[in-house]
């Protein structure tokens, strides 16, 4: 397994390995939800793989979750200021601009996802070119119990993945996406019973660490579990 890096963070951990990054979501006992600070940890972290010499990138969450949502409940957030203005803030100083250095990374991204994706979770594992899905992991996008728009690129990347009908039937209906109740052969073949069964699949990492994708060219977005 790589070793952590030097460099600590506060919400994530940063390791190297083989040429493969791993950032790895850690807020476990909060089912890794997301605040500000995280995103920016997130983003400082990419800003590091160059140095590293990383040639693909894992992103996964710490214990039963990989990221049930934004938190803008704790210190992270605004003294004072109004739920509005502190959301405003949250998306486009800190989850924003880390899902457009995500988008313009030049190495491949895989997520691999254990339990709840929600919110800005899910929207993370959306960014992937390859989303893996433990057999725990479902998607939830309920902002319209809120009365918001769905961030960080969901309602383009959403439609874009599963089409139309189906990205708005889970917008507006809150239609939980299961792994475990995929109805493709290959996408239950996807769904393994454990993240260590993802670092099993050696195959798709020895391949993205040869893999030689440069940094102008875009990004096509796929998912293995829809």
């Amino acid at each position: 397994m790589p070793d952590p890096l030097p460099e600590s963070f506060e919400t994530i951990r940063l390791t190297c390995g083989q040429a493969v990054a791993t950032i790895t979501l850690n807020r476990p006992q909060r089912l890794n939800a997301a605040p500000p600070l995280m995103f920016r940890e997130i983003h400082a972290a990419l800003q590091q793989l160059p140095a590293l010499g990383a040639r693909a990138l894992l992103i996964t969450g710490e214990g039963r979750a990989f990221c049930s949502g934004a938190d803008l409940q704790g210190r992270d957030s605004g003294a004072g200021a109004s739920r509005g203005a502190t959301a405003h803030q949250a998306l486009t100083e800190s989850y924003a601009p880390t899902m457009q250095a995500l988008a313009r990374l030049g190495i491949p991204v895989i997520c691999a996802v254990n339990g709840p994706a929600a919110g800005i979770g899910c929207s993370l594992a959306l960014a992937a070119d390859f989303t893996l899905a433990a057999r725990s992991a479902y998607f939830l996008e309920a902002f319209v119990n809120i009365g918001l728009v769905p961030d960080g690129g969901t309602t383009w990347m959403l439609a874009r993945q599963v089409g139309k009908a189906r990205a708005t039937e889970m917008l507006m209906r809150i239609v939980v996406w299961a792994a475990a109740l995929a109805t493709k052969p290959a996408a239950r073949e996807r769904a393994t019973t454990s993240l260590e069964n993802f670092m099993s699949l050696s195959p798709v990492f020895s391949e993205l660490r040869e893999s030689r994708i440069l940094p102008e060219q875009p990004k096509s977005y796929h998912t293995t579990f829809w």
